[in-house]
């Protein structure tokens, strides 16, 4: 995921995915203010800690089924994890007004 203000756009390497494969999930922000990514509900098993966010992030809570994952400004963060039930997902940024600025996005895990 590539976060850009000048166009507020994600981009993505791959947005099909395979169930029980093993998926890291790089969080690129280019921009001043923070960013996230929340898929909620998802099941998955993870491989660095879960809930991956920093103390200052405090739009979401930590709850089971939720993949989050946090990057402060001018950073990069990842998270790999192992999706487990197939479907289309839809994700987007927590952060106040994001989701509403476009901040969306659907992923497919398949068998």
């Amino acid at each position: 995921m590539d976060y850009r203000k000048q166009k507020q756009y994600v981009s993505f390497v791959r947005t099909r995915l395979k169930r029980n494969e093993k998926i890291t999930l790089t969080l690129i922000n280019h921009d001043a203010i923070e960013h996230d990514i929340e898929i909620s509900p998802f099941l998955y098993q993870t491989f660095n800690g879960g809930h991956n966010s920093s103390s200052s992030h405090t739009q979401h809570s930590k709850k089971d089924n939720v993949l989050h994952l946090h990057a402060s400004s001018k950073t990069t963060n990842q998270l790999t994890f192992v999706p487990k039930i197939q479907g289309t997902y839809q994700f987007y940024c927590t952060i106040p007004g994001h989701k509403e600025l476009g901040m969306i996005g659907h992923i497919r895990i398949s068998n």
